[in-house]
């Protein structure tokens, strides 16, 4: 490895001989003007000159160039000795050319003493960054096997959260589908259950009324619908069942009116009062029966227990063929049965329909549920990364909350179940813009001498701040040390290339306002111009601004805090761009 490579500046003490040379020649020529010419010299450039030269001699001296230079410091020394007696003389001219001689020849010392002395530390400094490499490395190599290990458990007591948590998600859901879909079949099957008892209860009748005798065909028919009805529920196809009933309690009605009409012909001879009253009678039965099936005895006990016992009474009247009081009794039965149906068919309505609310409200609270222990889980990237899909997560939880109090059940699983999918996929945005971000700060930090550069996440996303010397005050030239960090950072935007980039520059409180707000805008003009230089980004996804002094992040009373403020921020905008991964992803 040459010294030049290892230390830029080692060049320099070679140049400033080359340059030495040139002022040489240059003051030859000027030397030659002032004799020819015969112009007088103002004494107080001659002093100037002289000072010049005792200065440059010094500063060799300060440099140890009376040990790796002494011949040309000598030499110096009497041009600067020979200067003074030509001025003392009124050789003004000549004064002047041995003068600048001997600042020259000072200055050549300076640089060979510059030179030597470059070298001699050279090795120690290479065999010191050799070392210090070294045990960086090994440092770095420890420090990222301990990081990566925390991450992976870190990440596994995650996954095993959030795999508890799903289960047990899972779980409550499917109870509260099944138990919804349990309760509703039951109710449905209730119904059918009714259809089918009601339509037997008029097939009982018919067969009271001698259906058997005088609507066989119709009572046989009725009979076989109400099996293949009762088979249909069995086999829980509902909507077969119920219509087959229908039409069975349809036929079991016909034959009940034929038998009716059988046995009035049948019994033309009788007394009419039996065919009525026996009429009346099993039409009570009936209605007995109806509001039996509407659970009587629970809703309106006193009334169906008045009904059968009046419907007793009636049988035993039938009995002692007493009609006139048989159909008494059985109208007062029918009449309470009737009555208890009525009550027992609200209540039993109402007893349902509290069901089912019951069943709502218990589905409701159990989504609710699901949605605050999905907050449970390890959502602070969510809460700092995407706090926007968090706020909306939560704020559809607390809507479910008020519309439970409320009563609106519907509307609190609906926005509970939209709270749980909503925080779903915010932790998942912000499990992605966290390992985008991580990436872009790996990159920026292996660029090299990035040390003098600030790193940061901030809510817009990651933050490469250049401050301090990127520009002096006042000017607008970018310094050159930056140029390869400035290079290194474009082809890492490259990678990153569909993420928006902002750049932006500002400056101390030095100055006029308007001035600051110019020299902003053209400092941040030169450092986009050289970072497009140096890359192959599209200015598409780059923005510039040049915002002044007005953004101070620290005080300018002081050289320290000014030196903070005038400052270069890149910002790639992961936070306001699509959440996209770079193509390693």
């Amino acid at each position: 490895m040459h010294y030049s490579e290892i230390n830029p500046g080692f060049s320099e003490p070679r140049n400033l001989v080359v340059k030495l040379f040139c002022r040489v020649i240059i003051a030859c020529y000027v030397f030659i003007a002032y004799v020819g010419c015969g112009v007088s010299v103002d004494p107080i450039e001659l002093e100037n000159n002289i000072i010049n030269a005792q200065n440059a001699i010094n500063q060799a001296e300060n440099l140890d160039a009376a040990k790796f230079a002494r011949e040309r410091l000598n030499r110096a020394r009497d041009f600067l000795d020979q200067a003074r007696q030509a001025r003392d003389t009124n050789q003004s001219v000549q004064s002047i050319d041995l003068a600048f001689r001997g600042q020259m020849q000072a200055q050549l010392a300076e640089a060979y003493a510059r030179e030597q002395r470059a070298k001699q530390k050279i090795d120690q400094v290479y065999q010191a960054d050799l070392r210090a490499m070294v045990l960086g490395m090994e440092y770095e190599i420890q420090i990222a096997e301990t990081g990566k290990m925390i991450a992976e458990e870190r990440a596994h007591q995650a996954e095993v959260r959030e795999t508890q948590a799903e289960e047990r998600a899972n779980q409550a859901e499917a109870e509260a589908i099944q138990s919804r879909r349990e309760s509703t079949a039951a109710i449905a099957t209730a119904r059918v259950q009714t259809q089918i008892d009601q339509a037997q209860s008029v097939l009982d009748t018919a067969k009271d009324l001698g259906a058997l005798a005088y609507a066989l065909t119709d009572y046989q028919t009725a009979e076989k619908q109400l099996n293949q009805s009762v088979f249909f529920l069995s086999q829980g196809q509902l909507d077969q069942a119920s219509e087959i009933a229908v039409q069975a309690e349809q036929t079991a009605r016909i034959a009940r009116t034929m038998a009716i009409n059988g046995l009035t012909d049948a019994q033309a001879s009788q007394s009419q009062a039996y065919a009525k009253a026996n009429f009346v009678v099993s039409y009570a039965r009936e209605e007995i029966r109806k509001a039996e099936r509407v659970n009587a005895l629970i809703h309106a006990k006193d009334l169906i227990t008045k009904a059968k016992r009046l419907s007793e009474q009636a049988n035993n009247a039938m009995r002692l063929e007493n009609y006139d009081h048989a159909i008494d009794y059985a109208n007062q039965s029918k009449e309470q049965a009737n009555q208890a149906y009525v009550i027992s068919n609200t209540a039993e309505k109402l007893r349902l329909e509290q069901e089912a609310l019951e069943e709502k409200i218990a589905q409701a609270k159990d989504m609710i549920f699901k949605a605050e222990e999905t907050f449970n889980q390890d959502i602070d990237l969510a809460i700092n990364l995407d706090p926007n899909g968090y706020n909306k997560s939560k704020l559809l939880l607390d809507q479910a909350q008020k519309a439970l109090k409320s009563n609106n059940y519907d509307k609190a699983i609906e926005n509970a179940q939209k709270s749980i999918n909503q925080l779903k996929l915010s932790i998942k945005n912000a499990q992605r813009l966290d390992t985008l971000e991580t990436q872009i700060v790996q990159a920026v930090k292996q660029i090299k001498k990035i040390g003098s550069v600030e790193i940061n996440r901030n809510p817009n996303g990651v933050l490469i701040r250049f401050s301090k010397d990127v520009f002096e005050s006042g000017s607008a030239k970018l310094n050159q040390k930056y140029f390869s960090i400035i290079k290194q950072l474009g082809r890492i935007i490259e990678e990153f290339s569909n993420l928006k980039i902002r750049v932006e520059s500002h400056s101390d409180s030095i100055g006029d306002a308007v001035e600051n707000k110019k020299l902003t805008e053209r400092r941040v003009n030169v450092f986009m111009k050289y970072l497009l230089k140096e890359s192959n980004l599209s200015k598409d996804n780059l923005t510039a601004v040049g915002l002044g002094e007005k953004n101070p992040i620290a005080t300018n009373i002081n050289k320290t805090g000014r030196d903070k403020n005038r400052r270069i921020d890149v910002i790639f905008l992961t936070r306001t761009s699509p959440p996209i991964r770079n193509k390693d992803l």
